[in-house]
């Protein structure tokens, strides 16, 4: 019993961190940086390890899963899940994308499934409405946000300008305050005293120039 208890954690963990990685890799970056992609193939690698420990754990209790069909469909299943909750993560960040990524990655996650479990045709009218209604809602979506921007956190909005006027703020003062006042109360107090010493202390020598 704490054998197989610890085998369906090992596997848990696995298969959930991958789709975790694959989920990062679609949200920083999809696939386009070498990071990404060294995070997705990653994340591909720990969901099939934890797919085939679970297939490992099938054939003990009489399962007849070949290892091949346990790696392909596990590797196809990652990735539509990855890309579903990916793409679900970042949709108010970027809706024209997630608009595309999530029903593609839900598409993806329910054929790996179906393959995985051997459904067959049984599936594939759940597969084909669930996917077309998913479509349905991320569009939706999509021309939601776009109909009103300020649910979006697109580059620009309320964070961006906080910051900016914050910074501006900061600089105006300092500049008002830390830098002009003491300069200005220098020339303020120091020329006038220096012009008004240097008045006197000329003023009785030249004083005494003109009574000689």
């Amino acid at each position: 019993m704490t054998d197989k208890f610890h085998l369906q954690h090992l596997m848990l963990l696995l298969k959930y961190t991958g789709i975790a990685f694959i989920s990062g890799a679609v949200n920083h970056g999809f696939f386009s940086g070498q990071r990404s992609l060294l995070t997705a193939l990653a994340g591909i690698v720990l969901f099939v390890a934890g797919a085939l420990v679970e297939h490992r754990q099938t054939l003990r209790s009489g399962g007849r899963d070949g290892f091949a069909a346990t790696l392909l469909w596990g590797t196809v299943l990652s990735i539509g899940l990855g890309f579903f909750t990916g793409g679900l993560q970042h949709f108010q960040d970027s809706p024209t994308r997630s608009a595309w990524v999530v029903p593609v990655g839900f598409l993806i996650s329910a054929v790996g499934l179906l393959g995985q479990s051997r459904g067959g045709r049984s599936g594939v009218p759940y597969v084909a409405g669930a996917t077309l209604l998913v479509t349905a809602l991320s569009v939706g979506a999509w021309q939601w946000l776009l109909q009103h921007p300020e649910w979006s956190a697109t580059p620009g909005g309320h964070g961006h300008s906080h910051g900016h006027s914050h910074g501006d703020s900061h600089g105006h003062s300092h500049g008002a305050s830390g830098v002009a006042s003491p300069d200005a109360s220098h020339g303020a107090s120091a020329s006038p005293s220096h012009g008004h010493s240097h008045g006197h202390s000329h003023g009785p020598g030249q004083a005494a120039d003109h009574k000689h």
